[in-house]
């Protein structure tokens, strides 16, 4: 049997199935074990040459005590749980699966912007509470009156925009770094783009310069009775500013697919809120993203294992680091 080992220590977050199955025909040695602590991941992947996670910490410390690691590949595409800056000291390698879920984060997004602009989540509720009157879910807006605005037009925000595009609706975007797609506007700084947003998306990955970037000050820039949608990172924006936006009604609803903290704590106001829909950060899930999601983490490992940097390699590693 090959000596080559990957740890998977996320294996109950994200299932890999029928990956893991086509790696150990391929003679992959595997440990599979769920880690929620630092000591957790240092344990399982002390002999491992790749450790395969979706959101165990991966800190400076951690790699430190993996001597014969050389990737670190996420099950996913965001990153914030990994320390990049020491992986690319100790040359190893950290890379992600790629966009495999693009499409359906996008869908799932546009999926609560439009229930929430035609207001279904209220006529249900209605309903069930015994009325049947339209007026009482007043006032509804037709898509292509509404200008969208996203934040971050990288892959999952590009194909949201072409989405709102196809409804007949204006898409406004500001991202320093992506261009977008073709129709979309764009605005050179969010105080351009938030007054503009009957619908606001934020679709950033959770960094230095995120955290944080949405608070009371930003929301109040949005027009009165704005929609705004988050199925990127909960600490993207102030959870607190949120609720209070929603409570004064200067948000008319909001959808939420993350939060800060996951999962609200019992308790929490947001919980509480009729304007607000929450989904417990599932908007990358779909049977076709997961399939994608597993093949793509068959080729990352194979690529390690036969002495090659990972084809999403995030932190600029370029070679392989040699271990003993």
């Amino acid at each position: 049997m090959s000596d080559f080992t990957l740890a998977v220590i996320d294996d109950e977050e994200v299932p890999m199935l029928w990956a893991l199955e086509r790696l150990e025909s391929e003679g992959v040695r595997l440990l599979v074990e769920s880690a929620e602590t630092e000591a957790d991941v240092t344990r399982i992947g002390a002999d491992a040459d790749v450790v395969l996670m979706a959101v165990a910490p991966i800190t400076a410390e951690v790699l430190e005590s993996l001597p014969r690691c050389r990737a670190v590949i996420k099950s996913g595409v965001g990153v914030d749980t990994i320390d990049l800056d020491a992986a690319a000291r100790l040359g190893i390698a950290v890379a992600n699966v790629g966009n495999f879920c693009a499409i359906d984060v996008a869908e799932h997004a546009l999926a609560l912007a439009l229930t929430l602009v035609r207001r279904l989540q209220l006529g249900d509720s209605q309903v069930r509470a015994g009325r049947w009157d339209r007026r009482a879910v007043a006032p509804v807006r037709r898509f292509g009156s509404l200008t969208l605005g996203v934040i971050g037009c990288g892959a999952i925000g590009s194909v949201l925009a072409e989405r709102w595009l196809g409804l007949g609706g204006k898409v406004v975007a500001y991202d320093p770094y992506n261009e977008p797609p073709a129709g979309v506007e764009v605005a050179s700084s969010l105080e351009e783009l938030l007054p503009r947003a009957n619908v606001l998306s934020i679709h950033t990955g959770l960094t230095a310069e995120t955290r944080g970037m949405l608070g009371a000050e930003e929301l109040a820039l949005l027009p009165e009775g704005a929609v705004f949608v988050n199925a990127s990172r909960g600490e993207v924006v102030d959870s607190d500013a949120v609720v209070a936006a929603l409570e004064s009604g200067h948000l008319a609803a909001a959808g939420l697919d993350v939060w800060d903290p996951e999962p609200p704590p019992a308790g929490s106001p947001v919980l509480d809120l009729p304007n607000a829909i929450i989904t417990p950060h599932y908007a990358g899930y779909s049977e076709e993203s997961f399939d994608d999601l597993r093949e793509r983490v068959v080729e990352q490992v194979l690529d390690v294992r036969d002495g090659r940097v990972p084809r999403r390699v995030l932190n600029g590693v370029t070679s392989l680091r040699a271990v003993e």
